[in-house]
């Protein structure tokens, strides 16, 4: 899947029909960005962070929009730190 992903999806902007309210979100939100991610993304991160009440972001040094795949070991980290502060 990840060898056909052309990412045409982050070279340009979508419009959209109708934004969706992210000041309605209620459950606890992890924004992740790569270090090597563009400046669109990294701006669309801060942007979601800014917008969803009690938002974090944190970004994954050395790797990219897969951060999951790139640096498993630091993804797994930053995920687990965010939910060690969570409510029971």
């Amino acid at each position: 899947m990840v060898m056909r992903y052309r990412a045409i999806d982050l070279q340009q902007q979508v419009a959209r029909a109708t934004a969706p309210d992210l000041g309605a979100i209620t459950v606890p939100t992890l924004i992740m960005n790569g270090s090597f991610d563009g400046p669109v993304r990294h701006e669309a991160g801060r942007r979601l962070c800014a917008a969803i009440p009690g938002a974090q972001r944190v970004e994954l040094i050395g790797a990219g929009h897969l951060g999951a795949l790139d640096d498993p070991a630091q993804y797994a980290s930053k995920v687990l730190a965010f939910c060690r502060h969570l409510p029971p």
